[in-house]
């Protein structure tokens, strides 16, 4: 677990917090041990938790920027398909295949064949 170091900090600080309080108020050191630990317990338990909605929430993030970056690259590998044939056909002479239900921008477009009269 990479983020283990969160967890800790998380608990340290709070057991140090509590350990200061208790230390400030004049508090006596059984009770002052006593508190100290739970509050270690208390703030071991909400890091492990605030770690694991961290962890969610960025296993989301990444699975939807992966599927995104997917699909722009799917997108990209149809367009240059399609130029790769239409590019080919050009080359052999050929009326270029009919386009489908894709609709390609007027700059990819091939001017229309002039008619010879």
């Amino acid at each position: 677990m990479r983020d283990k170091p969160v967890v800790v900090v998380i608990t340290l600080l709070g057991g140090a917090i509590a350990a200061v309080m208790c230390l400030v108020n004049g508090m006596q050191l059984m009770t002052t041990l006593l508190i100290v630990l739970i509050s270690l317990i208390a703030f071991l338990i909400i890091g492990i938790v605030a770690n694991k909605i961290y962890a969610k929430i960025k296993d989301e993030l990444d699975s939807k920027l992966a599927r995104e970056r997917f699909q722009k690259e799917s997108e990209e590998f149809e367009r240059e398909k399609r130029e790769n044939e239409l590019a080919i056909a050009r080359e052999n002479g050929e009326r270029p295949p009919e386009a489908s239900d894709e609709t390609e921008p007027d700059y990819m477009q091939e001017p229309p064949l002039e008619s010879e009269e």
